[in-house]
């Protein structure tokens, strides 16, 4: 380690440093003996305290408490956006992650390098596609580079880019024309699987369901007394809508408007 210096007062933090300045080894003053970038140092993970703060951080693995260091860790980046196993309605997705300050990014997907970033002051990284990404699942990997150091691959993130509208629901039953004695009526009809289905008459929110795997879908409407035109509309897992489903007529006639 070389003669070590400390500067201690009240207040946190604590700055330690080594003082073979003259020496090439320590000519940055690290306290490590390493040459290693500010971004790397973690305190209370590289030194014994969380206040202690390096001239010249390190970022090793338990330094400190080992007394002596391993080397530079650059960490591999972590991707913060989109959510993994998302859906996305949005060909061109911004990619989104944190790692060490200056590093730059390598973004690949199938081994075939898609785009580079740099890491900002706050460490953080961005990146949008210059191309439309294809339609179907994708998984991106990142690496990160920073003074001659490469760190390990980071864990994926996965999501599925769908800019494609769902199928037009069909309202299966009841028919169109059906007169209900009772204000209760289920409508039953088809829609892609899993999707989100909406009932309206006009403008008006009547209901909600999602629909099965097998693209079914069952829902309980409550109507007043009289005409009802209903349609419905399909919401995918990407937000994508679809066109309205053909009309259908129900008319609800209790005993009073019978009479």
């Amino acid at each position: 380690f070389g003669n070590l210096g400390a500067q201690v007062s009240a207040a946190s933090p604590v700055h330690l440093w080594d003082d073979r300045s003259a020496s090439p080894t320590f000519q940055q003053g690290n306290y490590w003996g390493r040459q290693c970038p500010a971004p790397l140092f973690v305190a209370g993970t590289d030194s014994s305290r969380s206040d202690a703060v390096d001239a010249y951080p390190f970022g090793a693995e338990s330094a400190w408490l080992a007394g002596n260091g391993p080397g530079c860790v650059l960490l591999a980046p972590v991707f913060t956006s989109p959510a993994d196993q998302s859906y996305l309605a949005n060909s061109r997705p911004q990619l989104i992650g944190t790692a060490a300050s200056g590093a730059a990014i390598e973004l690949r997907e199938g081994g075939v390098v898609i785009g580079n970033a740099v890491v900002s002051g706050a460490g953080t990284f961005s990146f949008q596609p210059g191309t439309d990404l294809p339609n179907g699942p994708h998984l991106i990997f990142a690496i990160a580079r920073l003074n001659g150091l490469t760190s390990a691959q980071s864990a994926p993130v996965r999501f599925v880019v769908d800019t494609l509208m769902p199928a037009q629901p069909n309202i299966t039953s009841p028919t169109s024309g059906f007169v209900s004695n009772e204000a209760t009526v289920q409508l039953t009809g088809t829609a892609e699987p899993m999707a989100h289905v909406t009932v309206l008459e006009g403008t008006t929110l009547l209901g909600a369901v999602g629909a099965r795997s097998d693209g079914v879908f069952e829902l309980n409407l409550v109507l007043g007394a009289g005409s009802h035109s209903l349609r419905a509309r399909a919401s995918d897992l990407a937000g994508n809508s679809s066109a309205l489903s053909a009309a259908v007529t129900v008319v609800v006639q209790t005993a009073s408007t019978a009479a």
